[in-house]
């Protein structure tokens, strides 16, 4: 199973923005949210290449009981001079 991303169009974004703060790294495509009172990541994402989610942040789910997969970061490839993408703002 592979990561998942939500079509803007089935995503509802925090109602209260400005309780989140945003920050973009790397390539500065996509905004990471972080809740100003606890530092929390909900969620990133932008509208043209859909949203990723923290199910711990999601209401009525039990994020701990689901089946989950291990992604060994270290060894993932390394973007190589990423330069800017075609969204970037």
């Amino acid at each position: 199973m592979s990561a998942k991303y939500i079509p803007a169009t089935d995503f509802r974004p925090h109602p209260n923005r400005d309780q989140l703060i945003g920050y973009q790294w790397n390539d500065r495509v996509t905004d990471a949210l972080f809740c100003k009172t606890c530092g929390i990541f909900p969620y990133f994402g932008n509208d043209e290449f859909g949203y990723r989610v923290n199910l711990g942040c999601v209401e009525q789910l039990d994020a701990l009981a689901l089946k989950i997969e291990i992604l060994d970061g270290r060894s993932m490839p390394i973007a190589e001079n990423p330069g800017p993408h075609p969204g970037a703002r």
